[in-house]
């Protein structure tokens, strides 16, 4: 099995009322990082909000809803006896702001420092979950725990460029490959469609809402994509060694087959304020 299946994760939007009824409103992709010894969790800005990025209309027309929590299906890499190892991997409730309440003045993610609302992308410091997680896994399997990341790959050591193939890892519509350690993602083929280096020029009537800006930092694929793999990790593979090149949130229209990716520079940028912020508070 390609370990990167085990770093897309399974996510669902929640929901949840005062009574502890939860509602699933959609489904969707993330994955994890590793930054300066934090643990985050990566997806689309829409994702959390429940509303379009370009046009802010809401995503869920019939039930009307915005979430207030992500169920995510995390893994964990499992040392046994002998050196072998194994995954695991189940359930985790991760509540979206402060209170129960849906008050972005109170959310628990992290847009970008500079373009905030306009970038479809948050991050979230999820280390002490994690830890604790880790913990409670430790007691009950009497092993060593490490959750699936990336890393390393941050770091673009390659140079894209326009034709090279891609593989987006996401959820079409919520299929999976589901067993007991649990729901790997789909692997979509994809082309880069854009050039990589520089920024891409959206048109205006695209992006449906009044903002000061043409060029974003983005780039586009060549993809046959659906619901749910929003979130996606795009990654690049040359030989044994995988590159993520960005996060996928979307089709640019119904009627086509090119979707946007932001770079992976702007995860870089959302992360480091995070940093900057804890640095402070010391």
């Amino acid at each position: 099995m390609d370990i990167n299946s085990m770093k897309a994760l399974f996510i669902e939007c929640i929901f949840r009322n005062e009574y502890e009824e939860e509602t699933i409103l959609s489904t969707a992709t993330g994955f994890l990082i590793r930054r300066n010894e934090r643990i985050y969790l990566v997806t689309n800005r829409h994702v959390v909000t429940g509303k379009d990025n370009f046009s802010g209309k809401l995503l869920d027309l019939e039930k009307a809803g915005r979430p207030n929590e992500l169920k995510v299906y995390l893994y964990n890499e499992i040392f046994l006896e002998e050196d072998k190892i194994d995954w695991w991997a189940n359930e985790s409730y991760l509540p979206l702001y402060e209170t129960i309440e849906i008050d972005e003045g109170k959310k628990l993610w992290m847009e970008h420092p500079i373009w905030k609302e306009k970038i479809d992308v948050i991050a979230m410091d999820i280390t002490e979950h994690c830890q604790r997680r880790c913990q409670v896994l430790e007691r009950v399997r009497k092993c060593r725990v490490d959750t699936a990341l990336y890393e390393k790959e941050l770091t673009i050591l390659s140079k894209p460029k326009v034709t090279d193939e891609v593989w987006l890892l996401g959820y079409p519509y919520g299929y999976s490959s589901t067993a007991s350690d649990g729901y790997f993602p789909v692997w979509s083929r994809g082309t880069i469609a854009s050039e990589y280096e520089k920024k891409l020029c959206v048109p205006m009537d695209a992006i449906q809402k009044e903002m000061p800006y043409e060029n974003i930092p983005a780039f586009l694929v060549d993809a046959r994509t659906r619901k749910g793999q929003s979130g996606s990790p795009v990654i690049q593979k040359i030989g044994d060694i995988t590159f993520l090149l960005g996060i996928y949130s979307g089709r640019t229209n119904p009627e086509s087959d090119l979707g946007y990716v932001w770079k992976t520079q702007l995860i870089e940028e959302i992360i480091a304020q995070a940093k900057a912020s804890r640095e402070t508070r010391i």
